[in-house]
């Protein structure tokens, strides 16, 4: 069927997806594979880093200054390395980008995988584990095992990258377009502060080595890279109505399971409400959309 027939992909149009969002297998461009080689060699570094002698100087350097920060920010920075919150957080773009939404959920699988597989890997000690806790701030539950590489961190950096990926245009820009050029580049610039705070809140909050944090972020790197490439090879996950409300459906539901599992980072549950809130949001959202082409269909009969 074509999109003017098909009830599936006409039901509720998809807004700002612009030039680069159509279906077709997605090509990998030249700065897809540039930023795949950095994120190797990030990840290299940490690997090769990581069998070295722990970097306690360092982290107690990086958790003594966080202290500076109140303890409830940083719990609330390390709540949105979770994958449930961020996945709910994120939801809204199911409403106005959801080829983004799809390439950051596309990512989990690498990203999973590279998280599992590295920590059996390494079975390294946390922080908790060598050095005495009286000498750090930890904040939330002392952890001990699985240390690197920061899952937290993965999550983040894969999310971000899947979004600037995913959401990259190609082609020159004609003047009228300079201004959304800027403000993705905005955009952009504020995914990656946060992402990086992210980061940073694990060895605030006492959880891991920042060796870890560096590992974390090149296989989140590489997990987003994934997650954009695929959104750009299956287009109809992202294109079908059905596929989208689905997928709202399953968001709407961890929305409903942050609110009733408990959280090790008390002080920071604004982000599970802040969450849980764009969650909500998305679904109305959707159900308006539906309840708007039902009623333009009873007008046309």
């Amino acid at each position: 069927m074509t999109g003017a027939t098909d009830p599936v992909r006409t039901a509720a149009p998809v807004v700002g997806e612009g030039e680069g969002g159509g279906g077709g297998a997605a090509a990998v461009s030249g700065s897809a594979i540039a930023w795949t080689a950095v994120f190797l060699g990030v990840l290299l570094l940490a690997l090769w880093q990581q069998k070295q002698a722990p970097q306690r100087d360092f982290f107690l350097a990086i958790n003594t200054w966080a202290t500076q920060l109140p303890a409830a920010g940083w719990s609330f920075l390390t709540l949105l390395g979770e994958t449930p919150v961020l996945f709910a957080l994120l939801s809204p773009l199911l409403l106005w980008r959801p080829k983004l939404f799809v390439a950051v959920l596309a990512a989990v699988p690498l990203g999973g995988a590279l998280s599992v597989a590295l920590k059996a890997w390494a079975n390294a000690p946390r922080p908790a584990t060598l050095i005495d806790n009286t000498l750090f701030t930890i904040i939330g539950p002392v952890l001990n095992n699985a240390s690197f590489p920061s899952g937290h961190t993965l999550t983040a950096f894969a999310a971000a990258v899947a979004l600037v990926a995913a959401g990259r245009r190609r082609g020159a820009l004609t003047g009228s377009q300079q201004g959304a050029r800027w403000v993705r580049v905005g955009g952009t610039a504020v995914v990656v502060l946060l992402t990086s705070l992210v980061g940073l809140s694990r060895i605030a909050v006492g959880a891991h080595w920042p060796v870890d944090v560096l590992a974390g972020a090149a296989c989140g790197g590489l997990a987003g890279q994934s997650g954009a490439w695929l959104a750009g090879r299956y287009p109809a996950v992202w294109q079908s109505a059905v596929s989208r409300f689905a997928i709202g459906q399953a968001m709407l539901l961890t929305a409903l399971w942050l609110v009733l599992r408990p959280t090790d980072y008390p002080l920071g549950r604004a982000a599970i409400a802040l969450a849980v809130v764009c969650a909500v949001a998305m679904v109305v959202g959707q159900f308006g959309s539906w309840w708007r082409l039902l009623r333009r269909k009873q007008i046309a009969k």
